[in-house]
């Protein structure tokens, strides 16, 4: 048999046949939920902030509270259509010096 005769998979990118690698992104849009604990430091909203550049999304919801003089807590919630994405977003928050926990949940929007 020729290597002509075996059949192959093809793609065709221009009908957006393409088979994501992300199973969460066919369902399509998801809401991770960030629940953050981190020391309260001065800079601590900024660099947590930064963090969700990788995203490219504005998050769509975002608090944070001081409960005593050493600790916050800082709640994100972003809509994501890429569960990769979320999961970068954790592990780069959870490089920061400055935190404590890193609690992400998924929900279908």
């Amino acid at each position: 048999m020729s290597t002509t005769d075996q059949k192959s998979p093809t793609v065709d990118v221009s009908s957006g046949d393409v088979v994501a690698s992300d199973p969460l992104s066919v369902r399509g849009i998801r809401h991770f939920l960030f629940t953050l604990e981190a020391d309260a430091e001065p800079d601590v909203l900024a660099r947590v902030a930064a963090s969700f550049n990788i995203a490219n999304v504005a998050p769509h919801s975002a608090s944070l509270r001081r409960d005593s003089s050493d600790l916050v807590k800082i709640s994100v919630g972003i809509n994501l259509s890429s569960a990769t994405t979320a999961d970068m977003i954790r592990r780069k928050l959870e490089q920061l010096t400055c935190m404590i926990t890193v609690v992400l949940t998924v929900s279908r929007s």
